[in-house]
């Protein structure tokens, strides 16, 4: 049989102290938005990636028929910047990315490719085509695929318009006020558009995140609370050990686990000699204290699989699984030696004394949790009697004396 020797409590049996329960969040909104900012930023990028990879390439086929003789080259750009694309979410994917660094990269190749058909495409029709699906897919498609942050996609917005001037100011073979006329509307609606919708989506994704984070503050709140009520609920206010009720729950459930590992599961029932005569004469406060001192000296000598907890005033219940009462007699052996130690530095004005009595519990015995509670219980006033007899001898020897 294991040697009850005493260690440290597990957390089935030492619940946390009410207020221990955190949150399940960053303390802050500021460091909690920060954090949705760039999982969102994270996520719609390698949405927008893919999207406009898909894009890239459905343009082919516009391409043929609107600017046949650019086709060529536009579709050679086409597929490098959808493989880029794909290659920029799979490395995001892996970890080998992080950060907007690489969409804001991709963005703006893509808006100088943009920017150098603007400039080389001739039919006025095609130009209007043209500077219609790079408004949409060049500006407006980034700024609501791809959460960013409002300077940057400002930036971005403002590195395109520097683009496409310079490309039709040098390479334009349309003058620039024809190709404003011919869908540069769109462009001067998107570069304007666009930003807007990036801080409608960045307000709205704050409002969203700082709800929640509040709601999760609450939550935690509450759940706190709750474990702060359940602590209470089982566990005795002075002492923090189990109470009566919380005791007999787990007196039961050691029980069951006794029968099904077919174990042996011993009760000691311990009393505080004196209580009341240390109230009378120093006071409640120093009852307390004297209550706390046996707490402590009950919970240093039992294992931490094992329980002790305060069933009344003045009276504890220790359940000792995996323990023969060959083996509870060493637990008592240590409170014994424990309640020694505190008597022998008289730091306080009562003298600790315990009365404990043991009942072993086999697994195929019929009693009950009462009846064991109660042999224990009778072995303890037994102790009790003896060690008055000890202090008080018979009336007839004092007089013999």
């Amino acid at each position: 049989m294991p040697d009850p020797t005493p260690t440290p409590a597990p957390d089935s049996l030492a619940p946390s102290a009410p207020g221990s329960v955190r949150p399940p969040m960053r303390d802050s909104f500021a460091e909690q938005w920060a954090d949705d900012l760039a999982q969102h930023e994270r996520s719609s990028g390698q949405v927008f990636l893919g999207g406009s990879a898909l894009q890239l390439l459905l343009m082919m086929a516009t391409d043929r028929l609107s600017i046949p003789m650019l086709a060529a080259p536009f579709a050679v750009c086409r597929v490098a910047l959808a493989a880029v694309a794909l290659a920029i979410v799979a490395a995001q994917r892996r970890g080998w990315l992080r950060g907007p660094a690489a969409v804001t990269a991709f963005v703006l190749a893509t808006n100088a490719f943009f920017a150098a058909g603007s400039a080389l495409v001739t039919e006025p029709a095609a130009l209007v085509e043209w500077n219609m699906y790079v408004a949409v897919a060049g500006v407006f498609w980034p700024a609501v695929a791809w959460m960013s942050s409002v300077r940057r996609a400002a930036a971005v917005n403002f590195a395109f318009m520097v683009m496409t001037t310079v490309a039709w100011w040098r390479f334009g073979r349309v003058p620039l006020a024809e190709g404003l006329v011919c869908g540069g509307l769109f462009l001067d609606f998107a570069w304007i558009v666009g930003p807007l919708v990036t801080l409608w989506r960045v307000r709205t994704l704050r409002a969203e995140s700082e709800l929640r984070w509040k709601l999760l503050r609450k939550t935690a709140e509450a759940e706190e609370r709750r474990a702060e009520l359940d602590f209470l609920a089982a566990h005795d206010a002075m002492t923090g050990l189990l109470n009566r009720r919380a005791g007999l729950q787990f007196l039961g459930h050691a029980r069951q686990r006794s029968r099904r590992r077919r174990t042996p599961l011993t009760v000691v029932y311990a009393d505080l000699d004196g209580l009341k005569r240390v109230n009378d004469r120093h006071g409640h406060a120093a009852g307390d204290a004297m209550i706390l001192a046996a707490s402590v000296v009950l919970c240093a000598g039992v294992r931490g699989s094992d329980a002790v907890c305060r069933v009344g005033g003045d009276e504890f219940l220790a359940v000792l699984e995996e323990c023969t009462a060959a083996d509870a007699q060493r637990v008592l052996e240590r409170w014994a030696a424990d309640v020694v130690a505190f008597n022998a530095r008289g730091v306080e004005p009562f003298t600790l004394s315990l009365s404990a009595g043991v009942a072993e519990w086999p697994p195929d015995s019929t009693l009950g949790i009462e009846e064991i509670i109660a042999r224990a219980d009778e072995g303890m006033f037994a102790m009790k009697r003896s060690g008055q007899r000890e202090r008080d001898p018979a009336p007839g020897r004092r007089s013999a004396g």
